[in-house]
């Protein structure tokens, strides 16, 4: 395996969908509205809390600010421990990541702004949607890196474009 193509493959992730906006002129594929909209419904009802635990992941949140958030959500869920402003409020700077994130009044604003959680279903849908972007720029960009490292085997290249869900 070349260096280069070992090199990719510990990024850690994000830094190749940003490396691919940033030479294409593009932004990443992002929903920063509707990101807030999930953590803001999530302290606010209990039901919204299940249904974005079971569909999404750290990942799927493109802010690295509402990804702290969700961790410290999804840290009060496994420990069976009320969700709410007040509990993540507490979580966050327990962890040291309250002002990261914005401090309380970020966190108020966040659940001031859910209108409703009806469409909790349909912003979940959007951000997966996101994610699978970002996935595929990122091993796009991968694969494309590769490509010109003459060091780097093709068959290897092949292997990693299928495992990425793209085909040689």
């Amino acid at each position: 395996m070349s260096k280069e193509y070992s090199k990719y493959s510990q990024r850690p992730t994000g830094d190749a969908v940003k490396a691919a906006a940033g030479e294409t002129g593009n932004l990443p594929p992002q929903a920063p509205e509707v990101e807030a909209a999930v953590i803001g419904a999530m302290m606010v009802e209990e039901e919204c809390v299940y249904k974005a635990i079971d569909s999404l992941k750290e990942k799927s949140f493109f802010d690295p600010k509402m990804r702290l958030i969700f961790n410290a959500i999804y840290a009060l869920f496994k420990e069976r421990t009320a969700i709410d402003l007040v509990t993540v409020t507490e979580r966050l700077r327990k962890d040291g990541m309250l002002e990261t994130v914005g401090g309380t009044t970020r966190l108020t604003h966040l659940t001031e702004e859910v209108v409703s959680a009806a469409h909790i279903d349909y912003y979940i849908q959007i951000l997966q949607q996101k994610t699978i972007q970002r996935d595929l720029i990122e091993a796009g960009y991968g694969i494309l890196k590769n490509a010109f490292d003459d060091g780097c085997e093709v068959s290897r290249l092949i292997e990693e474009s299928q495992s990425s869900g793209f085909h040689a």
